[in-house]
């Protein structure tokens, strides 16, 4: 029973990777500029700390795509941006508060991951997890440096999870996703950088 147990954590521990790394990139860029906006000194930063920030939680971005989603968290009222001063800022709003804190979804901004989202998420794929199963899980990700464990209602993931959930890296104690599995998020994400024109 132990051996199955085991087995059933080890897919727990894939899903929330997969489910933390296989949204679409700037949705996940967008929430870690709010999030990180968040923790800031009045909710202020310029486009250079926020780059060097959101990179630190283990999410290469450049400039460019910092001030381009600055641009969009400006437009649905989430940020305001100043991205034609000499050194180009972006505050927080208190919709963008929000946000970051988890207490509103915003379409086009990745949510807050809580137990309650992961819980939801791995129900869309079809794998009922209780929320003590939820936290075992998380709490092995931290111990095991895959997801950030300095934020309570948080996990940031770190550099080599994406590549744990994609099957390029193996870790001991999470499920090797199937060919198949990384064939079809492999695809969709070729599709989806298509036809966003990337």
């Amino acid at each position: 029973m132990t051996e199955i147990l085991e087995r059933i954590a080890q897919h727990h521990r894939l899903v929330i990777l997969r489910c933390l790394t296989e949204r679409p990139r700037e949705e996940i860029t967008r929430l870690l500029i709010v999030w990180t906006l968040a923790t800031l000194p009045e909710g202020i930063g310029n486009l250079a700390i926020l780059q060097d920030l959101v990179e630190g939680r283990g999410h290469p971005v450049t400039r460019d795509q910092v001030a381009t989603a600055a641009g969009w968290l400006a437009d649905q009222g989430l940020a305001v941006a100043d991205l034609g001063a000499a050194v180009p800022g972006v505050a927080l709003t208190a919709a963008g508060a929000d946000v970051a804190l988890g207490r509103r979804q915003v379409p086009g901004v990745m949510p807050l991951p809580s137990s309650a989202w992961l819980q939801d998420a791995m129900r869309r794929v079809h794998i009922a997890a209780s929320m003590e199963d939820i936290d075992a899980a998380t709490s092995w990700l931290r111990q095991h440096g895959l997801v950030d464990g300095t934020a309570a209602a948080w996990w940031p993931v770190l550099p080599d999870a994406a590549d744990v959930a994609a099957g390029r890296k193996v870790v001991e104690g999470v499920k090797r996703p199937s060919l198949g599995a990384s064939a079809l998020t492999a695809a969709a994400r070729l599709a989806g950088d298509r036809l966003r024109g990337v």
